[in-house]
């Protein structure tokens, strides 16, 4: 069997991708687990961020609760919500008690969307009940990436008395969903993490700010002091702001799962666009002079918001590094033991106290319950290095090659680590018809968007053939493939070329002056909010305000 955590990615209108994905990666799995039960693929942790975290929470209810609505192309609950359900037009059309100074856009619109999918079905009679996808494991783990404006204030003990506050704006929803559990299978369960996702995908200024309730219980490892019995309420907004490729959060829920144990581990990464790195402009060419106010100021505000996005990224980068450096360190050992030049002679005297120093209160040679769950973990992580020595030497030599590493691991702090081994779906900017206005431009008509739900898919295909053709397929025991599933055979995909790579200036113009006129009304409300003259606005309208917009929109 082989694990599979998915990390969807912020997308806004490119969520219809990220959709396509999913449906056609559902497909394959599914083929693929009737065909090659033995290495059969399951979903056990589902991690998003904005758009990517409202179509995590929709997998998840589906995957283990209605697996029927995952199966149709046309008709399924990741398509209908992105391809059909939301459109500029009914984003403009805000209810009348929806406050104006809030969002651009109707935020009533997207709960009403959410709460047909997740919700409703519980008031019409369906049966969610047992009805688990072949892709689900029997329990999955959900993560959801949260920016939570009031922040969450801890406090650091200092050794001199005291303590530091600080404070945490980057949160995160985690929940497991769990069949066998019939309270996990009612609308009460689902509704808190409706809005959660809800909140996940609250686009800042384009939706309004979201308010949740949030327990103690939400923050079991580190619990902000003096958190009420009765809870806290916070204002949140897009989840991407802070980790909108939430691997490290990916990676607690898997930890969760796994212990560090389970070595048939994967993880696809889900993303409209493989996202550029963003270096600013300035080349070193112009010298020092190229940092006036507002170039250094463009800077300063691009380095703080991308190396906030990018740290999730630097953290697989630095879990991988560990694990490659503890597995260089072990080997080296092992070789030094199978040459004889170290023995259990030479170190068992030192590792044993050393070992009862992080591990007190064992008896003899035991250690406690931790240091032996520790050693135990060591013997499967590095089995066929634990069996080679006891075969060439002897299990006293085995176990005392255990223990160095053991110690190694404690004293440098290198472990429990597992290596993040993570597959990309994506597409490439020129493919993608919604891709412009800063990912907006899917919603101004649904040509756009069900071309890129249909590019997801053919991504997935795409991604299983070069998978499929890797070498490393010649062993499927440390490799995602080969995945059982015909690419060949199946219907094409009818995709328009046309509107691959297409442009806002080349959209509907009745909708981008729509969108233009609406965007153009809450800046001018929010000047007047902010106390500026009609004069003043006139003057900033005059000289500015309207030529931005139609030079933004293509007008």
């Amino acid at each position: 069997m082989k694990k599979l955590a998915i990390i969807n990615s912020g997308a806004v209108s490119l969520g219809a991708y990220e959709a396509g994905v999913l449906y056609e990666l559902l497909q394959a799995i599914t083929a693929h687990n009737a065909a090659d039960p033995a290495n059969a693929i399951l979903i056990d942790v589902i991690a998003g961020a904005s758009a990517g975290g409202m179509n995590s929470a929709i997998l998840a209810q589906k995957l283990l609760f209605q697996a029927d609505r995952l199966t149709d192309p046309a008709d399924n609950d990741l398509y209908l919500p992105w391809v059909r359900d939301v459109d500029l037009t009914s984003l403009l059309a805000m209810n009348p008690n929806e406050p104006t100074m809030q969002s651009i856009l109707s935020s009533d619109l997207i709960d009403a969307i959410s709460t047909r999918y997740m919700i409703n079905p519980y008031y019409v009679g369906m049966n969610l009940q047992n009805n688990s996808h072949p892709a689900a494991a029997p329990k999955i783990r959900v993560g959801l990436a949260m920016s939570n404006l009031n922040g969450v204030t801890y406090e650091l003990p200092l050794a001199s008395g005291g303590n530091v506050p600080y404070t945490r704006f980057q949160d995160e929803v985690k929940f497991e969903v769990d069949p066998a559990n019939p309270d996990h299978d009612t609308p009460d369960f689902w509704e808190p993490i409706r809005a959660a996702a809800v909140a996940c995908g609250a686009f800042p200024f384009a939706f309004r700010v979201q308010e949740l309730l949030r327990s103690a219980t939400d923050y079991p490892n580190n619990p902000p002091p003096e958190f009420p019995k009765t809870g806290m309420h916070f204002a949140y907004t897009d989840g991407g702001v802070f980790q909108n490729e939430p691997f490290g959060l990916a990676k607690q829920l898997v930890d969760m799962n796994d212990n560090h144990l389970f070595e048939q581990r994967y993880y696809v990464y889900v993303a409209p666009e493989m996202r550029d790195a963003a270096s600013n402009d300035y080349d070193g060419t112009s010298g020092m002079s190229y940092f006036n106010f507002w170039n250094t100021a463009k800077a300063l505000i691009s380095a703080i918001f991308n190396q906030a996005r990018y740290r999730d990224l630097q953290n697989a980068e630095r879990i991988n590094d560990q694990v490659e450096l503890f597995d260089t360190q072990a080997a080296g050992l092992l070789n030094l033991y199978l040459a004889g030049t170290v023995s259990a002679a030479m170190t068992t005297p030192a590792t044993s106290p050393l070992l009862a120093t992080f591990y007190p209160g064992g008896a003899g040679p035991n250690l406690n319950a931790d240091g032996e769950a520790a050693r135990t973990r060591l013997k499967q992580q590095f089995d066929d290095e634990y069996q080679r020595l006891r075969t060439q030497k002897n299990a006293v030599e085995a176990d005392a090659w255990i223990d160095s590493i053991l110690l190694l691991e404690a004293v440098a702090g290198l472990g429990p680590r597992d290596q993040m081994t993570i597959f990309a779906i994506t597409e490439s900017a020129d493919k993608l018809a919604g891709n412009d206005l800063f990912a907006f431009a899917g919603f101004l008509d649904v040509a756009y968007r069900q071309h890129d739900y249909d590019r997801g898919r053919m991504s997935v295909r795409n991604f299983i053939t070069e998978i499929n053709a890797d070498p490393r397929c010649a062993n499927p025991a440390t490799f995602l493939g080969p995945i059982q599933y015909n690419v060949a055979a199946l219907p094409p995909l009818t995709i328009d070329a046309s509107l691959d790579g297409f442009k806002i200036s080349a959209m509907d113009v009745n909708k981008r002056q729509a969108l233009r006129d609406r965007i153009y009304d809450r800046i001018q409300d929010f000047l007047s909010e902010a106390g500026l003259s009609w004069v003043v606005r006139e003057a900033v309208d005059i000289a500015y305000l309207k030529k931005m917009l139609d030079d933004l929109l293509g007008l």
